[in-house]
């Protein structure tokens, strides 16, 4: 808040408080007091009074009570004035557009579950030239929405269920993502805008542009952009506390890009990475996908069909890279020409985007090949000196190390035949077999970890990665006895 600004709202408060005060003082000159001590009210310009009180004290009070009522109210005016917060009956949409229009180089950020600046047609196409021209005049953007498969956002979808009419969060929230994603492909400025998704449950919805913004928390029943707001100033310890709990969401370890969420990347051994669409097949939790190479890069999967078997693949989504199996067969029958499993695989990746009618070509071809591709969950770990028959003695859920060079990995395990076996070999044991899909991959040597930090730092990493996959591992699979094995792979 300028300066100046302040000195006016100071004078302006200081004068309400005297009008106050002159208020009371003036209500108090038309009460008469007769001799039985009986207060009456006179009117002013009549003759007409009207009984009051009883007592000579309360009438002496009065005055007082009156003009304290009078300052209450101005002052608590003055507050909100006086220290940047006024409340209003729902978050101007429209206002806050023209806000972001003329920002001329202050940041935008808006921390929300879903917002009708995606939803509704005019709202985002006026929202979407809005954030264009704030880019173009140097502002930076930061959007934070609530990832559609947390906790979080299940709650949401619950409670506002049951208004009425019934909100579809889980439309909505799809919708909101793909919308900004289109917006972030047109304004290909990854510098400057910036798109993220939070899995925590949000306390507070925040638009805000500068040093001013509109706050909002989440009312039961109700959505949050139709309930009351606050205008504040971020300057203001309560506007110091919404910006920090943006901060906090923003740099969350388990937040993620957007642009990670809504594509799918596909890389064969010893071949370029390709991009694609996608969508999960339904009732798989999140475990088979069907994927669509984009336009730019529409024929580079090609070979995987010339193979005529299933492959082995690498696939990244939500800053995760995972081993998973280009399955032939269920691909092949999908792009026999004619097969109604196909138009509907790809109407269903359109409808997760979004895309108009007219907009379909600048994405996919007209006739795409679609990729049937299942995740793997499980890495199987054979020991060559003490081998062992019984599943759960030899697959594992695991983690690599590092996504990109994959030479080492983590694996949770609860086999005592396992354990015993490293045990016996003083923890580490050679040519240990990695094994995807009933092939063998990479021999390596394996022991246990020991260092606790260590250990917990990579059960959250376990844990994270397969809640994406719709798996929650603890307390089922991960316990206070699990085992964390590390198992180094020959290059």
């Amino acid at each position: 808040m300028r300066f100046t600004e302040l000195i006016y709202k100071l004078r302006k408060s200081l004068l309400l408080a005297v009008l106050s005060l002159f208020v009371g003082l003036v209500f108090s000159s038309f009460l008469t007091v007769d001799s039985d001590n009986k207060v009456s009210f006179k009117i002013p310009f009549t003759k007409v009074n009207l009984p009051f009180v009883q007592n000579k004290i309360l009438s002496d009070l009065i005055p007082g009570i009156v003009g304290s009522i009078a300052v209450y109210w101005v002052l608590d005016e003055t507050i909100k004035q006086v220290f940047g917060i006024s409340e209003i009956p729902d978050l101007p949409l429209e206002q806050f557009i023209q806000d972001i229009k003329s920002a001329q180089g202050r940041n935008i950020y808006i921390l929300e579950t879903f917002t009708k600046l995606a939803t509704e047609d005019k709202l985002f196409w006026e929202f979407s030239e809005a954030i264009k021209k704030a880019l173009k005049d140097g502002s930076k953007v930061q959007l934070l929405f609530i990832h559609p498969d947390s906790d979080a956002a299940r709650q949401r979808a619950e409670e506002l269920s049951k208004v009425i009419p019934p909100v579809n969060v889980p439309e909505s929230i799809e919708k909101t993502l793909a919308r900004f994603y289109q917006l972030e492909i047109e304004s290909n400025n990854p510098n400057k805008l910036q798109i993220k998704l939070y899995d925590a449950t949000p306390t507070i919805a925040m638009h805000r542009w500068g040093e001013e913004a509109y706050v909002s928390f989440f009312p039961v029943n109700k959505r949050s952009d139709e309930a009351p707001n606050l205008k504040l100033s971020t300057v203001t310890t309560f506007g110091r506390y919404c910006v920090k709990k943006f901060e906090e969401l923003w740099t969350k370890d388990s937040g993620i890009y957007l642009n990670s969420y809504m594509k799918l990347k596909i890389k064969e051994q010893g071949n370029t990475e390709v991009t694609c669409y996608y969508v999960y097949e339904q009732n798989s939790k999140r475990q088979f996908v069907y994927a669509v190479p984009q336009k730019s890069q529409a024929g580079s999967l090609s070979n995987l069909f010339t193979l005529s078997q299933d492959q082995l693949i690498s696939v990244e989504v939500e800053e995760n890279r995972y081993d998973a199996v280009f399955e032939y067969q269920k691909s092949q029958k999908l792009n026999n020409v004619g097969d109604d499993e196909r138009g509907k695989k790809k109407d269903e990746i359109i409808k997760r985007y979004f895309w108009k009618e007219e907009d379909i070509n600048k994405y996919i071809t007209s006739e795409p090949q679609i990729l049937a591709i299942k995740f793997l969950l499980q890495v199987e770990i054979e020991l060559s000196q003490n081998r062992l028959t019984q599943p759960e003695d030899r697959e594992f859920y695991y983690v690599y190390e590092d996504n990109n060079s994959r030479n080492s990995l983590y694996a949770v395990c609860n086999s005592n035949n396992f354990i015993s076996a490293l045990q016996q070999q003083g923890g580490q044991l050679k040519q240990v077999s990695v094994i995807f899909a009933r092939k063998i991959i990479s021999q390596g040597t394996c022991n246990i970890l020991h260092d606790l930090d260590q250990k917990n730092k990579v059960i959250k990493l376990i844990i994270r990665k397969y809640e994406q996959r719709g798996l929650n591992l603890k307390p089922q699979i991960i316990d206070d006895n699990s085992q964390i094995i590390y198992i180094k792979l020959s290059t």
